[in-house]
């Protein structure tokens, strides 16, 4: 069973710490508002980030950027969908 995780805390902070430590092997992790601050991360799942969050702060992710339509399929194709605020 895989799960989205849809991360919008600041890299460091406890619900983002949290939310890398339950990724597991063939969920995705979404990083989305603030997450998308994280320009290095190692886990064990896709790690995708949000075009809009990152065009809203200046920034440039390393990691593949999708959109809402996107995100919409992503929430599809998981069993289950976690949001770690």
């Amino acid at each position: 069973m895989s799960s989205l995780h849809m991360v919008g805390s600041l890299p460091g902070s406890s619900s983002f710490n949290r939310a890398i430590a339950s990724v597991e092997p063939g969920d995705t992790l979404l990083l989305c508002e603030d997450a998308c601050y994280a320009l290095s991360l190692i886990c064990d799942a896709e790690v995708l980030v949000m075009a809009e969050d990152t065009a809203a702060r200046g920034i440039t992710s390393p990691f593949n950027a999708i959109d809402y339509p996107q995100l919409v399929a992503l929430v599809y194709r998981h069993d289950k969908q976690i949001h770690w605020g």
